[in-house]
């Protein structure tokens, strides 16, 4: 959750895994020597600032303009929704409603258009 007010007030978010998530996180988990504590992060990108200016490097070495790396979740939500109707799909990415997922959601018109067959 964004705020530490809603995270108080709500308790922890619970959300289904998606299986590729699940199987990236189990070749994590094969590499590590312990048992991470349940509070510890999987994935460490130091700081966010750091993190920011590297995933900027990175775009600009491959030619990739405009591409920040929140335009991913637009990109993963747009491609789940492919395989989820509306309310699981805000289960997955968290999102409360149908309204804030739609800003996120970006479909291809030739994907509405098959469902249809």
């Amino acid at each position: 959750m964004k705020s530490d007010r809603h995270r108080e007030g709500l308790g922890p978010e619970i959300r289904p895994m998606i299986k590729g998530a699940q199987r990236v996180l189990m070749e994590k988990r094969a590499t590590t020597e312990t048992v991470p504590d349940r509070k510890d992060f999987v994935f460490s990108v130091g700081e966010r600032k750091i993190f920011s200016v590297l995933f900027g490097r990175m775009t600009r070495q491959t030619g990739i303009q405009d591409l920040t790396f929140h335009d991913l979740r637009h990109e993963a939500t747009s491609r789940l929704a492919r395989y989820l109707n509306p309310i699981e799909l805000t289960r997955v990415t968290g999102h409360r409603d149908l309204k804030s997922l739609n800003r996120y959601y970006q479909p291809v018109p030739g994907d509405i258009a098959d469902k249809t067959r």
